[in-house]
C-alpha cells in the first residue's frame, strides 16, 4: 500500500484561545501498509484523531510533556460477523481482521493449500486487500485468489473454509454485495477413496450472509480520506480542528518472476531448449500467466537485451511479429501487433543488442503496457536459430516502471551425447486403500441376544492381524438398526425402518464415548456408546451405556438430550473400516526404474510409453544423483483401460536423443461398473428419478412424510442402481455420501442394488456433492478396485420440525415450508428454475412465517399442501396482501385451511416482488 499526501496545506483555522495541533501525514515504514500521522500540540494535551469519511473517532494520544510532539498509526481493520458452520454454530472465522502489509502478502502468495483451488495451485492475489486475524491459536485470513473471488480460511485446513458465492472480481471484500452470501466448504475423508493422492470432492453448505465492514480505521473502499485532529489541554479547553487529506492506493510495482512455482522471486534462470525447438523458435518463459507479479503501476516500456559467448548475430534471430536480424539496426517501427497487443512500437540497436518496446509512440503523449499486455508481449517473443546450433544465449528483460524490474534468462542448447543410460523397469505391487465391513452377527446382548441393550457389552472379532488400536485407527463408520421395547414394542427385535449411519471424523480413542441417533416421529432417539480395549490391547469391545431422546430432527441434534428411561436397543451392527489391499492390476500402476547414475544429466527426461503415447515422465534434477545406480518411481496419472498393456521405458536427452529401455507387461482389472443410479422417497409411489450432474435438470425429491402422518419420518431416501456384471459372483461394498455425512452403506451382489438411508440426516435443501461409490470386495484381480460417481446434484425437501435458512438449486424444486426456526428471519433462497413453495402445517400447530429472497413472479408459485387453488377459491386462501420495503416487496398471508374449519396462517415476505395487489393471483400460478 502506498500513501501519499495530496493536500499538504492544512485548512486555515479560526482564531481560538487554543490553536489546533499541527498535522502531517507520513509513512515511517512503507512495509506496514498503514499511515502514520504526527504533529505538535500543547505539551501534555489530549490529541483526538477522527476519520470524517467514516464518521468515527480513530483514537487519541497524549502529546509529549517535553516538546508537545505526538504520533498516531491508523490501522485498517475489517470486521467479519455472521458466518456459521455446517451444524449452524458460529464460526471461529468471525472477528476483527487487520490489513496485511505488502511484504507479508507477498510472502504468503503461494502459501495457501491446494484445496482452495480447482487447479490444485493456489495463488494469493497481491493486487487485492488481504487481512489477518489471530484467534484461539489459529490464524485466519480474508484473501482473494488470483483470477478468483474472496475466501476466508487458514493457510491450510480442509475441515472449514469459506468461499464468496458470486466470485465477483472486486478489489476489496467489503465491496461484496450482502445478497450473495458465502458458502462453507470442507474436504472430508470420504468413505470411498478412488486414489490415495486424490482429495475427496468438497462438501459445501450455505454459511450465511456475513457482514464484512471496515472497522476502526482506514476504509480502503474509499480512496480519499479526510483525517481531522483536535486537542484538549489540561485545563479542558478544546481547540479548532485541523484537517488533511490522504489517498490510499493499493498498488505494487511489477516484478518479473521467471519461475512462479519456486519460492521467492526468480530473476535468473537457466533453461534448456531442444535443437528442434530452437530451429522453430523457443519461448523465453513457459508459464507467463503466473510470471508477472504486481498491479497498478503500468509498464511504460520494456528492453530486451541479448548476450552470451554463443550468441550468433547472423544465425540467431529474435521473433516478434516478424523476424528481427541481430546484426542490423532497426529504426522505430510503429503501431505493430505483438502477441495480440495492438499499438506496439519498437526499435533495435545492434551495438547494444537491445530491443526497446513501447506503446503508441508519439512526440507528446505516451501510453503503457497495462493489465496483462506486458505478459502477452513477453510470451510472444522467441529466439530462433535455423540450424539449431547449440550453445548458451542470455536474454535480459527489463520492465521500466517505478522501480524497474529486470530478469535474465539463459537458454542452453547442448550438443549431442554418446553412451546414454539404459533404463530397466519393474512393476510394483499397489497398496489400494480399500474398505471392508464387519457384521457383528445376531448374538449381541446377554438378556436379549438379538439386541445390545443399556449396560451391555460385546467383544469384537478383529480382522486379520489388526490389534485394537490399529482397528480404531482404521474405523471410518458404523450402522445399526434400532429396537427393543422403547422402539418396536418387543424386547428381542429391531426394525429395518429405524436405521442410523455414522461417520467418524476423527480416530476414536479407547473409552471415548460417542452418540448415535435415529428419527422416531417427532423425537430423536439414540444411545451413547464406546469402544474399549481388552486382553492387553489385542481385542476390542463395544459398550451400550445409555439411551437418550430429544424433540427435533436428527440433523439439528445439538447434544442437549435427556436420558431415556425406555429401552433403546441396537442390533444388526456393521462396522466400516479401511485397509490396504495389495493389487498388481491397478489402472494407475507405479513402475520402479533403475539406470546408470554416472550417465545421467540434469534436464534429461525418463519416461514411460505405451506405443506412441507417453503415459508418465520425470525430468532429472540434481536430487536424483544419489549413487552409481539411480532409482526412481513413476506413477501413471491417467488410468489405463482394462486389459493387457505393454509399457516401454525411455531416456531422452535435452538434445532430443533417445534410448529405449526395458518394458513391463501389465494386466489391468476392470473397476466396478456403476450405472443406472436413481433416487426415490420411501413415502411416495412416484417412480424413482435418475441422478445426474446437471445443475438445472437434477433429481428433486419433495417428501411430506409418512402416508399416515404428514411431517413424520422414520425412513430416509432410497438409492438404487446397477453394479458390476449381473450374474457374476463378485461382491461389492456400496456407500453413499452427501453433505459431509454417510447416508448409507452395505454389501451387495453384482447386478441391481437398493440402499435405504436413515431419516432426516441432512437439512432440507439443494446439494451438489452427492457421491456413490462401489468397491470390489471379492478375491481376484478386481479386489480393492473402486469406482466413485461424484458431483451428483440432488434437491431434497421435507417438512423439518423447525426449518432454518434453506437454499434451492437452479432447477425446478418444490419447497415444503412448515414451522420455521426464526419466523420471518428464516430466509428461503429459490435460485433459478420454476419453483413451488408449498405451505402447510405438517402436523404442527400455530401460525408460521418465512421470507423468500428471490421469488420470481410468473415462474415460481405458492401452493397449500393438500389443497387445490384456482381463481374461484383464491380469496378463501389469501387473507392479506400488503406492501413491504416501501412497496418494493410484498407481504402475503395465506389461510392454510381455506374454506375449511381452522385458522392457521402462513405469512410470506417476498422481498423482490413489487407490491401489485391486482396481480396476486399470479403468485399462486392461477
Amino acid at each position: 500500500m502506498n500513501i501519499r499526501n495530496i493536500d499538504p496545506d492544512t485548512q486555515a483555522t479560526r482564531a481560538a484561545p487554543l490553536a489546533a495541533p499541527s498535522l502531517n501525514v507520513v509513512v515511517r515504514d512503507f512495509e506496514t501498509g498503514n499511515p502514520v500521522i504526527e504533529g505538535i500540540a500543547e505539551r501534555g494535551s489530549l490529541v483526538t484523531i477522527k476519520n470524517l469519511h467514516q464518521g468515527i473517532t480513530l483514537g487519541s494520544v497524549v502529546a509529549s510533556e517535553l516538546d508537545g510532539s505526538w504520533s498516531f498509526t491508523i490501522e485498517s481493520k475489517l470486521r467479519v460477523s455472521g458466518l456459521h458452520q455446517a451444524d449452524g454454530s458460529a464460526s471461529a472465522a468471525n472477528g476483527v481482521y487487520s490489513l496485511l502489509p505488502l511484504t507479508e502478502a507477498m510472502r504468503l502468495r503461494e502459501s495457501f493449500g491446494s484445496e482452495f483451488s480447482s487447479s490444485g495451485h493456489t495463488v494469493l492475489d497481491t493486487a487485492k486487500a488481504s487481512y489477518k486475524m489471530n484467534s484461539h491459536g489459529q490464524t485466519w485470513y480474508v484473501w482473494a485468489q488470483l483470477d478468483g473471488g474472496y475466501l476466508i480460511s487458514r493457510t491450510s485446513g480442509e475441515d472449514e473454509w469459506y468461499q464468496e458465492r458470486s466470485q465477483q472480481a472486486v478489489r476489496l471484500p467489503e465491496w461484496l454485495s450482502d445478497q450473495w452470501g458465502w458458502d462453507g466448504r470442507t474436504h472430508p475423508d470420504d468413505i470411498v477413496v478412488t486414489s490415495a493422492t486424490t482429495p475427496a470432492a468438497s462438501h459445501r453448505w450455505m454459511a450465511g450472509t456475513p457482514e464484512i465492514r471496515s472497522w476502526n480505521g482506514i476504509d480502503l473502499s474509499n480512496l480519499t480520506q479526510r483525517i481531522t485532529v483536535e486537542q484538549t489541554d489540561k485545563a479542558g479547553r478544546r481547540s479548532d480542528i485541523n484537517m488533511d487529506y490522504v489517498v490510499i492506493t493499493n498498488v505494487t510495482p511489477y516484478i518479473l518472476d521467471l519461475d512462479a512455482y519456486r519460492e521467492g522471486t526468480q530473476t535468473l534462470l537457466e533453461t534448456t531448449a531442444r535443437p528442434d525447438d530452437l530451429k522453430h523458435g523457443t519461448s523465453f518463459i513457459a508459464d507467463l500467466d503466473r510470471s508477472i507479479v504486481g498491479n497498478g503501476i503500468d509498464v511504460t516500456s520494456m528492453n530486451v537485451t541479448l548476450s552470451g559467448d554463443d550468441l550468433n548475430l547472423t544465425g540467431d534471430k529474435l521473433l516478434l511479429d516478424e523476424a528481427l536480424n541481430l546484426d542490423k539496426d532497426l529504426p522505430w517501427v510503429y503501431d505493430r501487433t505483438v502477441g495480440g497487443v495492438n499499438g506496439v512500437d519498437y526499435t533495435y540497436d545492434s551495438n547494444t543488442r537491445t530491443l526497446r518496446l513501447e506503446r503508441t509512440h508519439q512526440p507528446i503523449i505516451g501510453s503503457a503496457f497495462y493489465g496483462n499486455s506486458a505478459e502477452k508481449v513477453i510470451e510472444s517473443l522467441r529466439l530462433q536459430n535455423a540450424d539449431g546450433t547449440p550453445g548458451k544465449r542470455s536474454i535480459s528483460i527489463t520492465m521500466e516502471d517505478s522501480p524497474a524490474s529486470t530478469a535474465t534468462l539463459i537458454i542452453a542448447a547442448p550438443g549431442a551425447r554418446d553412451d546414454l543410460p539404459l533404463v530397466t523397469a519393474t512393476l510394483l505391487p499397489q497398496y489400494i486403500p480399500a474398505y471392508r465391513m464387519i457384521e457383528l452377527g445376531d448374538v449381541l446382548g446377554a438378556k436379549n441376544s438379538h439386541n445390545l441393550g443399556k449396560g451391555e457389552s460385546i467383544s469384537l472379532s478383529l480382522p486379520g492381524t489388526m490389534n485394537a488400536k490399529q482397528f480404531l485407527g482404521a474405523l471410518k463408520g458404523m450402522s445399526m438398526e434400532w429396537g427393543g421395547l422403547g422402539i418396536t414394542g418387543q424386547a428381542n427385535t429391531t426394525s429395518a425402518q429405524y436405521k442410523s449411519f455414522m461417520k467418524f471424523d476423527h480416530t476414536l480413542s479407547a473409552g471415548e464415548k460417542f452418540s448415535v441417533a435415529h428419527q422416531g416421529g417427532t423425537h430423536v432417539k439414540g444411545a451413547v456408546l464406546s469402544f474399549a480395549t481388552v486382553d492387553e490391547g489385542r481385542k476390542l469391545s463395544l459398550t451400550h451405556h445409555d439411551g437418550f431422546y430429544d424433540k427435533g430432527d436428527v440433523y439439528a441434534l445439538a447434544g442437549d438430550a435427556a436420558a431415556s428411561s425406555g429401552h433403546y436397543d441396537i442390533g444388526h451392527l456393521r462396522l466400516l473400516y479401511q485397509s490396504a489391499t495389495v493389487n498388481a492390476h491397478s489402472d494407475k500402476p507405479t513402475i520402479s526404474l533403475r539406470l546408470d547414475g554416472g550417465k545421467m544429466a540434469v534436464g534429461d527426461v525418463v519416461s514411460l510409453h505405451e506405443g506412441d503415447r507417453m503415459v508418465a515422465s520425470k525430468t532429472i534434477t540434481a536430487a536424483d544423483f544419489s549413487g552409481p545406480d539411480a532409482a526412481m518411481l513413476l506413477t501413471l496419472t491417467e488410468a489405463l483401460s482394462s486389459g493387457h498393456h505393454r509399457l516401454t521405458s525411455q531416456y531422452t536427452t535435452t538434445a532430443g536423443e533417445v534410448r529405449v529401455g526395458h518394458g513391463v507387461d501389465i494386466t489391468v482389472a476392470s473397476a466396478p461398473a456403476l450405472t443406472d443410479l436413481k433416487i426415490a422417497s420411501p413415502n411416495s409411489d412416484t417412480a424413482a428419478q435418475t441422478l445426474n450432474e446437471s445443475s438445472t435438470r437434477y433429481a428433486s425429491v419433495s417428501d411430506a412424510g409418512t402416508p399416515w402422518i404428514t411431517g413424520n419420518y422414520d425412513r430416509g431416501l432410497v438409492f438404487s442402481g446397477k453394479v458390476g456384471t449381473a450374474g457374476s459372483t463378485d461382491q461389492y461394498l456400496i456407500s453413499v455420501s452427501m453433505g459431509g455425512k454417510v447416508l448409507a452403506f452395505d454389501t451387495v451382489a453384482a447386478g441391481d442394488f437398493s440402499l435405504a438411508s436413515a431419516a432426516n440426516l441432512l437439512a432440507p435443501g439443494y446439494y451438489d456433492d452427492l457421491s456413490i461409490s462401489a468397491t470390489n470386495i471379492s478375491s481376484g484381480e478386481g479386489n480393492g478396485l473402486s469406482t466413485t460417481v461424484q458431483g451428483l446434484k440432488l434437491g431434497h425437501y421435507w417438512a423439518a420440525q423447525s426449518l432454518g435458512d434453506t437454499r434451492g438449486g437452479h432447477g425446478n424444486d418444490n419447497f415444503l415450508l412448515g414451522a420455521t426456526k426464526n419466523g420471518l428471519n428464516t430466509l428461503i433462497q429459490t435460485n433459478g428454475g420454476d419453483d413451488t413453495l408449498t405451505l402447510g402445517a405438517f402436523g404442527k400447530k400455530g401460525n408460521f412465517a418465512a421470507t423468500v429472497t428471490d421469488f420470481t413472479a410468473g415462474a415460481d408459485k405458492i401452493a397449500v399442501f393438500g389443497k387445490s387453488i384456482d381463481l374461484g377459491n383464491l380469496s378463501q386462501f389469501v387473507k392479506e396482501v400488503a406492501p413491504i420495503q416501501g412497496g418494493n416487496g410484498t407481504k402475503v398471508v395465506v389461510d392454510l385451511d381455506g374454506a375449511a374449519a381452522g385458522n392457521q396462517t402462513y405469512t410470506l415476505h417476498l422481498q423482490n416482488v413489487a407490491y401489485q395487489p391486482a396481480n396476486t393471483h399470479t403468485l399462486f400460478g392461477v
